[in-house]
């Protein structure tokens, strides 16, 4: 049976703190800047008064003796006299930096500072030198969390040393926390222009949204200085990240007193009324609109808020004009760009969308990108992915930057010694970037290169402006949940005798995990023998490498025996494989009545025909099948309306890194990433109707793509009649692939998941994806969509709008707040209570043991009641003890096992 994994303190790429990865940071950016070092002043000592001379000459001999104490103290003493000398203030701020005492240290500034001018005569001072004072001052007060005094002494010190790079770094360091994006961007961009090249900087420049989890600092910073407001623009931002409504606005409400004329508070008000959706929301933000300042057509912000109104609205051609003005004035956001897509796509305007689309897919890997390596640290095939992507972009300031930091560093040793394999084509790759980006970097050459924006070459105007008072109101549901009704769920797997645990190839031996054992397995339900009770398929995995697979555990199958109990049939049925199996999909692949099975596995996929009589027989040699990857899920279905079954497989990584890597150090092994390995296309097998497939992944247009898949579902997804495929992505964007060809044709898919929403989160990042449902929860008619996301990415609940596109609303749905500290996998949409209403259960567990960091390894469950199209997290005590208890849970399929007419569920973990 597999065991608990190993204690792993960290792992790469996925965040365990933070980071809905998009989205918070910690502050060590802002905190943790460079100390003044001692000795960057030389006077001429002999023009001082002996007395002031003998007195700082004490302050030096105890600063370098290491007294801090005493350094300060002595400085203390001068400026009490008057005497405001800048050696004694620099050693006697390091002295109270070095020895904890900020609050001396920052005092003596405070006071010592103002004095300057009074000493001048005595050894006058050059700008750069007293900047130098005020980067002490700022990083003084950083310490005691007294942001408005750092933030004044950090413009101070720019103001008089504008060559001072550190200062202008964490001054815009600090206003990113804050919240103050543009402002605080813009000054890194003219750094990195400058030719000031660090990795934080450009990490920044390619994120949407830098959000840095300063919520302590920006509260203390409130008490200790409440006529600074600006922490409540950050706190505001925070607030809504995490789904926050009233809080976001308690704080909203504080900053704009100061400041209504901000058009990047403006626009974030207007996105707080149409995301969080307060009580009046539509009316107030009729009157947010017509309260705005003059100059509010200059903001990239409030056009993106005009845009997704226009979205809301159904208003296509208004929602193109806005989100394509907003692009053309902020063209790094690939939440804006996918939205055009949308918005261009429904208006008919297929190829900008087709432009826009790829433009946004670009964006957006380049923030994920970013996002590794800000959490996981630097990567030498992250780093040259990133420069080819920032040359892609027309971004070749960056681009050539990211090379510059790529071959200042050295090789890293592999095996022996030497790089590894895989080093060398990484820097040939920087190294043709590098050339290629040489010849184009000149003075006037701007952020994004003339002509590498999608949005050029359009007159935008031809399209319409929103309006405003012709509100179409949203369709809701009529429906109310019959609250006396409560769900209850029992715990009866020993009972009915099912005994299974999966086995994923946890090896005591090592330390640290591999992502192969980190996936768990799927479970599917089948009436194999046909006598109206479902049955049960667990696909299980085993020791990997697999060298003796008689000796593995193998799948079960479990017969239900008129829904009193399970049998376990495995052996009489001819099933059992003992791959390393992942998943399985059940359909009736030869239209003979009886349905067969399909198993995903690691290594080479199994095709079983049911037989009729109780037993399978492996048919995989000679249905086409062919190839040895890691599938993860699949669905038999006819995707071209031939009448004969086809088969959509979804794979997740290719390689041996994928299969044997773990990250880290020895000292601190984590789970690998699998944005840091290579993909494995989806595979499309065409029925021939003779019992055999042929691989038409290319001819059908699906190689294309390349992504990390784990979950799918099939059907007429987007309210048209044609089928399509949505593939559940990990940390790379979601797929849509929908059927252009006609009935009986060789399918012609189209990827489609970024213009019609489905790509990413609101936010527009891609996000870990699990498992996927497929519902009507509001009631409307259209077929929705429910994904389960990784720890701090709330699960996604993308909602069917007119025209086949959707949006996220997790938040306003009463999802996205329950579901940020959970890791899901698998889920179903189900209506437990029978009110017509489909609830959702979810089934919880992390990759990785990282409990010394406060974060949950086995996770609770959690049912999702649907109160009309809204959802609340149902209390676990009600639910069921099943609910209150922590699992590794992956896997969970939905039945009606006894034929009650209530639904079930069975959930697959990895060790119980």
């Amino acid at each position: 049976m597999g065991r608990r994994s190993k204690h792993v303190p960290r792992q790469e790429g996925h965040s365990p703190s933070g980071a809905s990865r998009g989205v918070r940071w910690g502050v060590g950016a802002v905190l943790a800047m460079i100390l003044v070092a001692a000795g960057f002043w030389g006077y001429q000592w002999w023009t001082l008064p002996a007395r002031i001379e003998q007195h700082v000459g004490k302050i030096e001999t105890a600063f370098r003796l290491g007294h801090d104490e005493e350094a300060l103290e002595l400085a203390r003493n001068l400026v009490r006299k008057g005497i405001g000398h800048p050696v004694a203030l620099e050693r006697g701020a390091v002295a109270a930096m070095r020895s904890g005492k900020f609050q001396d240290g920052l005092r003596l500034l405070d006071e010592g500072i103002p004095l300057l001018t009074s000493t001048e005569r005595l050894a006058p001072l050059e700008a750069r030198e007293r900047a130098r004072l005020y980067l002490l001052q700022a990083q003084l007060a950083m310490q005691l969390r007294r942001l408005g005094t750092a933030e004044r002494a950090y413009a101070e010190a720019v103001r008089l040393d504008e060559r001072d790079r550190v200062a202008r770094e964490a001054l815009a360091m600090l206003r990113l926390s804050l919240g103050r994006f543009a402002e605080a961007k813009s000054s890194l961009w003219e750094l990195l222009r400058a030719g000031y090249v660090r990795e934080p900087i450009l990490t920044v420049l390619g994120t949407e949204e830098p959000l840095f989890e300063a919520t302590e600092i920006l509260e203390r910073s409130l008490k200790l200085e409440p006529d600074y407001l600006w922490p409540h623009f950050g706190l505001a931002r925070l607030a809504l990240a995490s789904g926050n409504v009233d809080q976001a606005e308690a704080h909203l409400r504080e900053v704009l007193k100061k400041y209504p004329d901000d058009l990047e508070i403006q626009a974030f008000a207007g996105r707080l009324l149409l995301e969080g959706r307060p009580e009046g929301w539509r009316e107030r933000l009729r009157r947010w609109h017509e309260n705005l300042p003059r100059e509010a057509d200059e903001d990239a912000g409030i056009w993106r808020v005009r845009g997704d109104w226009a979205l809301r609205q159904a208003d296509h051609p208004a929602a193109v004009r806005s989100l394509a003005e907003a692009l053309k004035r902020d063209p790094f956001r690939a939440s804006t760009a996918s939205r055009l897509a949308g918005a261009l796509m429904a208006v008919g305007a297929g190829e900008p969308a087709r432009r826009v689309a790829d433009y946004a897919r670009l964006l957006e890997e380049l923030e994920s990108r970013c996002h590794l390596l800000r959490e996981s640290g630097s990567s030498y095939r992250t780093v040259a992915r990133v420069a080819q992507l920032c040359e892609q972009l027309g971004r070749y300031w960056e681009a050539h930057a990211w090379t510059q930091l790529f071959l200042r560093r050295p090789a890293p040793s592999g095996s022996g010694g030497q790089p590894p394999a895989d080093y060398a084509e990484a820097r040939a790759q920087v190294e043709a970037v590098r050339q290629r980006v040489a010849k184009m970097l000149a003075a006037d050459l701007p952020r994004v290169a003339v002509g590498r924006l999608p949005t050029e070459g359009v007159d935008w105007s031809e399209y319409p402006r929103p309006r405003w008072n012709d509100v179409v109101a949203e369709s809701e549901s009529s429906w109310s949940a019959e609250l006396d009704r409560r769900p209850r769920f029992d715990d009866v797997t020993e009972t009915v005798g099912i005994d299974f645990a999966f086995h994923n190839a946890d090896d005591p031996t090592t330390p640290g995990m591999r992502l192969i054992e980190t996936t768990g397995g799927g479970v599917a339900v089948l009436d194999y023998d046909r006598d109206g009770w479902p049955d049960l398929y667990f696909p299980d995995g085993g020791p990997w490498p697999n060298d003796t697979p008689a000796s593995a555990p193998g799948d079960r199958l479990y017969r239900n025996i008129e829904g009193r109990r399970f049998v376990d049939v495995t052996e009489q049925a001819g099933l059992g494989d003992r791959s390393f199996s992942q998943g399985a999909a059940v359909g009736d692949i030869d239209n003979d009545g009886w349905p067969d099975l399909l198993v995903c596995n690691l290594g080479g996929n199994r095709l079983y025909r049911n037989n009729g009589d109780g037993t399978f027989t492996d048919i995989t040699d000679r249905s086409g099948l062919a190839g040895n990857r890691w599938s993860t899920s699949a669905a038999i279905a006819d995707l071209n309306r031939d009448g004969v079954p086809d088969l959509f497989i979804v794979n997740y990584l290719a390689g041996e890194r994928a299969l044997k890597a773990i990250c880290g150090t020895p000292q601190r092994p984590r789970v690998c990433s699998p944005a840091d390995c290579d993909a494995s296309p989806d595979r499309f097998y065409l029925g021939k109707g003779d019992g055999t497939w042929i691989d038409a992944t290319s001819d059908a247009n699906v190689s294309g793509a390349r992504g990390n898949g784990l979950g799918c579902v099939v059907g007429e997804l987007t309210g048209e009649p044609t089928m399509a495929v949505f593939v559940a992505n990990d940390a790379t964007a979601n797929f849509c692939y929908v059927n252009r060809a006609a009935a009986g044709e060789m399918p012609r898919f189209e990827e489609q998941a970024v213009p019609r929403g489905l790509a990413f989160s609101r936010d527009g990042h891609s996000q870990g994806c699990m498992g996927v449902a497929a519902g009507d929860f509001d009631i409307d008619g259209r077929l929705d969509l429910f994904v389960t996301n990784f720890y701090r990415e709330p699960n996604a609940l993308y909602r069917q709008q007119e025209g086949g596109l959707f949006t996220d609303e997790s938040a306003t749905r009463g999802i996205a707040r329950s579901s940020r500290a959970m890791l899901g996998f698998g889920t179903q949409f189900l209506d437990a209570e029978l009110d017509g209403l489909p609830d959702l259960v979810v089934t919880n567990g992390h990759i990785d043991d990282l409990s010394d960091q406060g974060v949950p390894y086995q996770m609770r469950p959690q049912y999702f009641r649907n109160l009309g199209g809204r959802f609340a997290e149902w209390p676990a005590g009600e639910t069921g003890s099943y609910f209150e208890r922590k699992w590794l849970g992956r896997g969970l399929s939905r039945l009606d096992w006894n034929l009650d007419g209530r639904p079930e569920f069975v959930v697959s973990h990895i060790g119980a």
